[in-house]
């Protein structure tokens, strides 16, 4: 996803006028901006929602009839737009890609570097400006916003209220002497008085022995690229191995691998330093094996002997390693990177196999009798024989029937037709059939999947989707046929995020780990809870809604239903005050507190 800015500019030294404007805006949909003091005759305003309504800029105009505004636009790195009001009225505008939404918009690309003649006063320039409004359409739109604001002087254009309120601010001029419309004195100390009473029934929950454990990682240099949690359980002692990333932007370096114990929080350190990128991590059966995927152009799948630290194996990746599995018996290995599984016999992890799925990945699953992997291809389960190694088939779980999905079906039914139209004189016949395959399976009306494990029998798959919850019963995957949808045999459908706005959020399960004993799911995502599902009953819940509602990203259950570990992060990480946190939750202390019996 590219970049969106949108900035207002306003030609005066008078930012208390500009404040008054802004403050008598009506507009339903944008109320916060950020307003900049004046910098070279301009004082600039960030609305919110990155700037992308126009109308903002219409109203200013109207309210400041007697000055000079240019309103700058990037939208999604591929457009970008001005407008130039004097007096109240439009006096030029422009377009890089007029037919960007609909291909039936006449409207003109605009751009009349004349226009600006009073602003620039050299010819030279205004020259320099026609140029640059009747270049070809360039790779990052926001390269052609940056030269507009060199020439026109204009200060600050190349971001936008949310990326200054996230603690984007290199290179901004005079952040400090920046306001805030409306003023944010009241809500701040509301927010630390709730942030106050959050942190203190953090303590309670910890003091009364539901939370284990909770912690941050060390500073990496970036105050926008906190370290993260990288752990994984050790089937044969329950214990947690757990590292922390370094900044991706910076050196690649080791990182110290801690043992933690699970039902109380004690640390040990082990004989291991693995790589700073680490970005998934499994541990055999017998707890004698480490395999840690590797990101941010360390491409590779480490193999570590947890017990006296050697590096056993170092297996180039394509990508980064999404997902790593071992098979039961511990002799084999699995990892997804860049839609390729390599398979990797740890006797000989110098010879790996390799299949390429159809698209990409980020899950993997083993079926328990040891015949069977299922790996998450481009959101749908691929079914791999082992034997073979071969992809027997793939299929896909059917969306839930609803008005966006609907919408979304008819429109990308409308905008594919339109494409295959356009491409139909520059791809062979051979490669536009290969192009629509791929493009057919893409716009399958399909839930996503995000994770996937085998119940201990084998006989049902459990998937955490964008939808929610789904139990498949193998049996089922086995005789549907190719590149058809399975039908659920349950589902629980996820909770959308909590915004602090009070709108409509997103929905997705990142993760959904299995309590067999009681025929219990607990499931956790964008919500920033964790709920049941006992399946039995049938009984939903919350097993745990934590003061502070941060997504876990990841949540797993130790072998021996002692702990829950999981990782929390905040959506909107601004600086040291909201890292990612590892945590570890009592499971029989939570259930106790939801009426659950463990």
């Amino acid at each position: 996803m590219g970049a969106h800015y949108g900035t207002i500019h306003v030609l005066t030294e008078d930012r208390n006028e500009v404040k008054r404007a802004v403050e008598s805006i009506t507009s339903e949909r944008t109320k916060r901006f950020l307003i900049a003091p004046p910098i070279d005759g301009w004082v600039t305003v960030f609305p919110e929602h990155r700037g992308q309504d126009d109308s903002i800029s219409e109203e200013l105009a109207e309210k400041l009839s007697n000055r000079t505004i240019i309103c700058t636009l990037i939208h999604d790195d591929d457009i970008f737009a001005y407008w130039y009001f004097e007096n109240g009225a439009l006096k030029d505008r422009y377009n890089s890609c007029p037919n960007y939404f609909d291909d039936n918009n006449t409207e003109p690309r605009g751009g009349n570097a004349q226009a600006f003649v009073e602003l620039l006063k050299d010819a030279k320039k205004i020259s320099k400006l026609q140029s640059l409004l009747d270049a070809e359409r360039m790779t990052f739109e926001g390269e052609r916003l940056e030269q507009f604001a060199r020439l026109i002087n204009l200060p600050n254009a190349a971001t936008a209220y949310e990326y200054l309120q996230d603690g984007e601010r290199d290179g901004i001029q005079k952040w400090k002497q920046f306001i805030h419309v409306p003023d944010l004195t009241t809500e701040r100390e509301a927010k630390r008085a709730a942030k106050a009473q959050a942190e203190s029934e953090m303590k309670r929950l910890a003091k009364e022995g539901l939370l284990i454990l909770e912690k941050i990682g060390p500073p990496t240099g970036h105050k926008l690229m906190p370290s993260f949690p990288m752990w994984c359980i050790d089937p044969s002692t329950n214990d947690v191995l757990l590292t922390w990333t370094g900044n991706p932007m910076g050196k690649a370096g080791a990182a110290l691998l801690i043992r933690i114990n699970s039902k109380n929080g004690s640390e040990t350190a082990t004989a291991v330093s693995v790589s700073s990128r680490a970005y998934s991590m499994a541990v055999d059966p017998a707890g004698k094996v480490l395999a840690v995927g590797c990101a941010s152009g360390e491409w590779k799948l480490e193999l570590w002997n947890i017990s006296d630290g050697r590096l056993l194996a170092e297996i180039p990746q394509k990508r980064s390693v999404e997902a790593s599995c071992f098979n039961a018996n511990g002799d084999t290995l699995f990892s997804l990177s860049e839609g390729t599984i390599s398979v990797i016999k740890l006797s000989a992890p110098d010879k790996p196999a390799f299949l390429q799925l159809f698209g990409g990945g980020q899950a993997l699953a083993t079926h328990p009798g040891g015949e069977y992997l299922v790996a998450e291809d481009g959101g749908m389960l691929a079914i791999v024989h082992l034997p073979t190694l071969s992809i027997i088939k793939t299929v896909w779980i059917l969306d839930r029937p609803s008005r966006a999905r609907a919408l979304l079906e008819k429109l990308g039914a409308q905008l594919s037709e339109d494409l295959y139209k356009k491409l139909a004189g520059h791809l062979s016949p051979e490669q536009m059939a290969a192009y629509k395959s791929r493009n057919a399976r893409h716009m399958l009306p399909k839930q996503p999947v995000r994770t996937m494990a085998f119940t201990p029998s084998g006989n049902h798959l459990l998937c955490g989707t964008s939808a929610g919850v789904c139990f498949l019963k193998w049996e089922e995957i086995l005789a549907t046929a190719d590149m058809a949808s399975i039908k659920t045999v349950a589902f629980v459908a996820a909770e959308p995020i909590a915004r602090e706005d009070g709108m409509p959020g997103h929905q997705l399960i990142y993760a959904a780990p299995l309590d067999i004993k009681k025929e219990r799911v607990m499931f956790c995502g964008l919500e920033g809870k964790i709920r049941f599902w006992n399946f039995k009953e049938p009984k939903i819940g919350d097993l745990l809604a934590p003061p502070f509602r941060h997504p876990f990203w990841r949540l797993e259950l130790t072998p021996d239903r002692s702990t829950l570990v999981g990782t929390t992060v905040h959506l909107s990480i601004r600086g040291p005050e909201d890292p990612p946190k590892f945590q570890m939750w009592s499971y029989p202390a939570l259930c106790q507190a939801a009426g659950l019996e463990y």
